[in-house]
């Protein structure tokens, strides 16, 4: 099943758990379906995401992509992409309160490498959003999150509350923004 990955006796972490940032633990290292076209991925890294009250104590803020009409050149969508899409679209977009600035900006529990998911890392965290109470959260107008894959110029990819993506969203829009961290698989 996509966001499950091969828990290994030995690991230190275990979904749900805690994260060394303060996060919930939604994917292990292991291998993982990947949400375009089935193909198997793998990961050697934990991933964790934090609470909905993470920015401002309140719910997840929402805000634009950034930089329409620019294309930047973030377009990984595999787990990993994450942690690379994201200075890429920092060091070629100077707009303030863009979501992948939001994501870097923030720092919990003494870490501060937090960044915009991937397609592949948000869609596994609103997979395992029920199973581990993510507080990940759709309502309207904008019922998603934005991913750090870039699609064009003018779009960015959304991830909604089914897992499903929503492609050709305008880099424009305010969309809801939650950063992930991922971190080393150590063995206890």
């Amino acid at each position: 099943m996509f966001g499950l990955g091969f828990v290994s006796a030995g690991y230190r972490y275990q979904l749900g758990n805690v994260g060394p940032g303060g996060g919930i633990v939604y994917m292990l290292p292991g291998q993982y379906i990947n949400y375009f076209g089935g193909i198997t991925n793998s990961t050697t890294e934990y991933f964790e995401i934090p609470d909905e009250d993470w920015y401002d104590g309140t719910d997840d803020p929402e805000a634009p992509w950034g930089c329409y009409g620019t294309l930047l050149g973030a377009s990984g969508q595999n787990f990993g992409d994450g942690v690379l899409n994201t200075p890429i679209i920092l060091s070629n977009c100077a707009t303030a309160g863009i979501a992948a600035r939001l994501c870097s900006n923030w720092s919990n529990d003494g870490y501060d490498d937090w960044f915009l998911p991937s397609t592949d890392e948000l869609v596994s965290a609103i997979l395992n959003n029920d199973d581990f109470s993510l507080g990940l959260t759709f309502g309207n107008p904008d019922p998603a999150y934005w991913s750090s894959t870039e699609e064009s110029t003018d779009s960015a990819t959304i991830a909604t509350s089914s897992g499903g993506l929503g492609s050709g969203t305008a880099k424009y829009g305010n969309v809801g923004v939650r950063p992930v961290r991922s971190f080393e698989a150590r063995y206890v």
